[in-house]
């Protein structure tokens, strides 16, 4: 897309470039593997992520445009699915993934995402909507003091993003809300906002 920026996935060869004199370390691996350090991702390319764990490892081309109608409704253009290749990860590996998905959103006690309403038993019957979905806390720039408690912080953009139905995936989404000034928190500022698109989406009334 246009003035779309390149993410960044580093390994030990990336950072020997950087910093000759600081090679990387089994930290480095730790945070990378939560999404910390060095990491950068835009939205558009952790929607691709999500999708990708959601679908079993198809890699899809984003779209914009699902279909072109004339004034009646009729189709006269359609935009077929693109696949733009696997996730080099076994399917054992993404099941694991997944499962941790889920638990964020159905641990009620652990899960970051407890936050979400729509998973609980449906009313009248209907079955509940069962989740996969991951926070984030992205802090960046400089610390910062805050002007009450005077400690010192950094400011953090809230993510979240999750994919739905768990069992049979239909929809993937990412909420992130910029910090400014602020330290936001996923599961916190991202995940009620995440809970209202879904629920809009599978027409659920709370």
């Amino acid at each position: 897309m246009p003035g779309e920026t390149a993410g960044l996935a580093p390994d030990p060869a990336w950072k020997v470039k950087q910093d000759p004199n600081n090679p990387w370390s089994i930290g480095d691996t730790v945070v990378t593997a939560i999404g910390q350090g060095y990491n950068l991702v835009s939205p558009l390319q952790l929607m691709r992520v999500t999708a990708a764990v959601a679908n079993g490892g198809t890699l899809l081309q984003p779209q914009l445009v699902l279909n072109v109608t004339d004034p009646s409704g009729k189709v006269v253009q359609d935009y077929k699915t693109k696949v733009a290749g696997q996730v080099p990860v076994s399917p054992q590996n993404l099941a694991v993934v997944r499962e941790g998905m889920h638990q964020v959103v159905a641990d009620k006690r652990k899960g970051t995402a407890y936050r979400m309403v729509i998973d609980p038993p449906g009313k009248g019957g209907i079955p509940p909507i069962q989740i996969g979905g991951k926070t984030g806390t992205a802090e960046y720039g400089e610390e910062i003091e805050d002007p009450i408690t005077h400690l010192k912080h950094r400011r953090s953009h809230a993510w979240f993003t999750a994919f739905a139905p768990f069992d049979k995936p239909e929809i993937a989404i990412v909420v992130l809300l910029e910090g400014g000034d602020n330290s936001l928190e996923g599961s916190t500022w991202a995940v009620p906002i995440a809970d209202k698109i879904l629920q809009s989406y599978f027409h659920v009334v709370r």
